[in-house]
């Protein structure tokens, strides 16, 4: 499989895609590009671990942001992330599904306990995401369809 474009969606703007405000703190990919590639990146990755990743594969996938939030108050916290994938095989579109996550805490009204502990839920919503569309039935299905 390869691993095609990942970007916003269209109802996601473009500067929501490049970084993340947690209170007074901006967080930005580690990639320095964007929040949608970064996920990209990740499940290319994990391909990659599982050696599936191909460049020559028939088999591509896509995505699309289309949430990322995250508020850490003074009592809870709560974090979601939502990507709309599709798969293609051999440019024909065969599989679709908007795919979400989402995570909630114990927060602080202290900012220095509270935004490293949001900062740690909300980037771990990137693996969470990736391993749910890796595992999802339906796109397992797609994917190993003839």
């Amino acid at each position: 499989m390869q691993v095609g474009t990942f970007g916003p969606g269209p109802d996601f703007s473009a500067a929501a895609d490049k970084s993340i405000t947690i209170r007074a703190e901006v967080l930005e990919p580690p990639d320095g590009e964007s929040l949608s590639k970064y996920l990209g990146k990740l499940l290319q990755a994990d391909l990659k671990s599982a050696d599936k990743l191909d460049d020559n594969s028939p088999l591509e996938v896509r995505g699309l942001f289309t949430a990322s939030d995250v508020d850490c108050g003074f009592r809870t916290g709560d974090a979601s992330l939502a990507a709309k994938v599709s798969l293609f095989k051999q440019g024909r579109q065969i599989f679709e599904k908007e795919v979400s996550v989402s995570d909630r805490w114990e927060s602080s009204i202290l900012a220095d306990i509270a935004i490293p502990e949001a900062v740690n839920h909300y980037t771990g919503l990137y693996d969470k995401l990736v391993y749910k569309l890796l595992t999802d039935p339906d796109f397992k299905a797609a994917a190993r369809a003839p």
